[in-house]
C-alpha cells in the first residue's frame, strides 16, 4: 500500500468523512466495493461550492501523490 498522501501532505492515516457527495459513493458498491480513496488538490471545506479554489501548492502536492501512487502500483 502506498502512503503517499501521508508522506507528501501529512494526512491520510485514517478514513474520514467529506462534506460533499462523491461519485465513488455510488460507483464503489456497483463495482464490487474495491478499496476506494477520494483524493484531490482542493480545499475540503470548499469542495463543490461556488467559491471553490485550489492553491498551487495543493496541485503540486497532488501531482506528487499521484506520481508516487502510480510508481507504487507499477512496482517502480
Amino acid at each position: 500500500m502506498c502512503f503517499a498522501s501521508r508522506e507528501v501532505a501529512g494526512f491520510g492515516d485514517k478514513p474520514a468523512a467529506a462534506p460533499y457527495f462523491p461519485d465513488a459513493s455510488v460507483l464503489t458498491p456497483a463495482i464490487g466495493s474495491p478499496p476506494t480513496a477520494i483524493i484531490g488538490p482542493g480545499e475540503l471545506a470548499l469542495a463543490h461550492q461556488t467559491d471553490e479554489y485550489c492553491l498551487v501548492s495543493r496541485i503540486e502536492q497532488a501531482t506528487e501523490i499521484y506520481s508516487r501512487m502510480i510508481r507504487s502500483w507499477c512496482g517502480v
